[in-house]
């Protein structure tokens, strides 16, 4: 179990909803049509890192350091079939820069999985249909199709560790007994430690759950107005 003082860290950078939302793990099924064009606007990893101009830094660090350990890459090839990740992602959010790098490690070890990115304006749909536990649209959405370019799950912004951590201290964050600041230092230090294992377990879990007809997609819903 994390430590209060990191489960209350990893709610920062997000913008909650002011109403409480459902949340369910089954699959959005995102318009067909929205999902082609969102992929066909989409890019490979190195041709979205070659246009990066925000924290330039710290992505070339994350992309340095990016490793997705032996075990993961077998269950990975274990799954066999053919998948796409659609990542919708920008160069500014933080949690792209840490996440979306390893993801492009797993690609690159998995001969039946390829990986593009698009931004939101082309997202936008996506980020809709598969929004974040309190409800926000979000970067980065991860979003799995199969073959047939159908959605067949999703992450939402984080790792399912960081998004159970975040429910479980929303109501401290919003009553102020902590700062921001404080916050994020723990949760850089989650990251540091983790080092993507969270997110690449996931997204393999991903293809195995779809592989056996179970697609995962732990979402909200847009909060009401």
């Amino acid at each position: 179990m994390p430590t209060p003082t990191l489960a209350l860290a990893l709610t920062l950078a997000s913008c909650p909803a002011p109403h409480a939302v459902a949340v369910t793990r089954d699959t959005v099924r995102t318009d067909s049509a929205a999902v082609a064009q969102a992929w066909e606007a989409a890019v490979p990893f190195r041709a979205f890192a070659s246009t990066i101009r925000a924290r330039k830094d710290g992505w070339r660090a994350s992309i340095d350091s990016a490793r997705v350990d032996a075990a993961t890459v077998a269950r990975g090839r274990k799954v066999g079939g053919t998948w796409r990740l659609l990542v919708v992602a920008t160069d500014e959010c933080g949690d792209s820069m840490r996440a979306v790098p390893v993801l492009a490690a797993l690609d690159d070890s998995l001969a039946n999985v390829e990986l593009r990115v698009v931004a939101p304006a082309e997202g936008r749909a996506l980020q809709a249909a598969n929004r974040t536990w309190n409800g926000r649209m979000a970067t980065p959405t991860i979003v799995l199709l199969d073959s047939a370019g159908r959605q067949a799950g999703c992450i939402v912004e984080r790792p399912a560790p960081v998004r159970a951590m975040q429910r479980a201290s929303y109501g401290a964050l919003m009553a102020g007994r902590v700062t921001n600041d404080s916050l994020t230092r723990v949760m850089l230090r989650w990251w540091g430690t983790d080092r993507g294992a969270a997110i690449a377990g996931e997204a393999v879990e991903l293809l195995e759950s779809a592989r056996a007809k179970l697609p995962l997609c732990e979402r909200g819903i847009a909060p009401a107005p």
